[in-house]
């Protein structure tokens, strides 16, 4: 075999030592260099890393002094609340100045009742029942409102509204007064402020209609009619309420009806909207 003579002619010892440093070089520079590619690697994916982290702080710094007035706000709000929510020992301090607001209103408080204190969400929040009843005129939706606005943690559950005749209205209340739970009264900062009454809504009595027991007096005898007077051009009519005559003319009042129209042998009452014919003998 001429040709592997050849090359075996041709390969010389330094070729071999040649060879071998050659192989020995690119092992040596294969062990160092691929451990070092991947350190480089993993330094460049740290670099990103914290390339991404400083952009997420620059942004945090940015946002720091509206996170800093946000913050101030809250805290703000937090003693704000806590000087609107009562605590269980600020019931009575409450129910004052729910007196005192309707007193605002020229409301008569004439009842409240409460019940003992339902604790919820682990002891620290608790709900008082109450209910209220309320006389007055025309501002009672002013001060629903208006109580509402000043005692937030009540919630309401029932408010009825009934005409009682004369312009006088009823308002009967229910609902539970959200109070925090504290271990003494002077952990709390409950606080009852001042008002300004604002009257913005008022009833008109002709949208309820008249109790039938205010109409009933005037339908079962106790109002009679037994004469009536004329002289010249003024005319005077002489009722009978329980038994008691009195002589009225037009415009004059009588249990809260008013005398519109004296015709003979008739007397036309207006009460609160409601036309009632007294005859005689009736």
């Amino acid at each position: 075999m001429p040709q592997l003579s050849s090359i075996r002619e041709k390969i010389t010892w330094q070729l071999v030592v040649a060879v071998l440093l050659y192989l020995a070089a690119a092992a040596a520079l294969a062990a160092v260099f691929l451990p070092l590619r991947l350190q480089t690697e993993r330094l460049a994916d740290e670099l990103e890393r914290l390339a991404q982290s400083e952009q997420q702080l620059m942004r945090l710094l940015e946002q720091r002094s509206s996170l800093e007035a946000r913050l101030r706000e809250l805290q703000n709000n937090l003693s704000v609340y806590a000087e609107l929510v009562p605590s269980q020992y600020d019931l009575n301090a409450v129910l004052e100045g729910m007196g005192a607001l309707a007193d605002q209103y020229n409301l008569t408080l004439e009842s409240t009742t409460t019940s003992p204190v339902a604790v919820q969400e682990g002891g620290r929040i608790g709900s008082v029942p109450l209910s209220m009843e309320l006389v007055g005129g025309s501002a009672v939706p002013s001060y629903l409102a208006h109580l509402q606005e000043a005692f937030p943690s009540l919630r309401l559950l029932e408010a009825a509204i009934d005409y009682a005749g004369e312009g006088w209205f009823r308002l009967s209340l229910r609902g539970d007064l959200q109070v925090v739970l504290l271990e003494q009264p002077a952990d709390s900062s409950f606080a009852l402020h001042s008002w300004q009454s604002r009257v913005a809504l008022e009833l008109q009595p002709e949208r309820f209609g008249l109790p039938f027991q205010y109409i009933a007096r005037f339908l079962q005898g106790q109002v009679q009619l037994l004469g009536i007077v004329n002289s010249g051009s003024q005319q005077a009519a002489l009722i009978s309420q329980g038994g008691v005559g009195r002589w009225l003319r037009v415009g004059d009042r009588l249990e809260g009806a008013v005398v519109r129209n004296i015709a003979e042998g008739t007397v036309w009452l207006d009460l609160d909207g409601v036309q009632l014919k007294l005859t005689m003998g009736s």
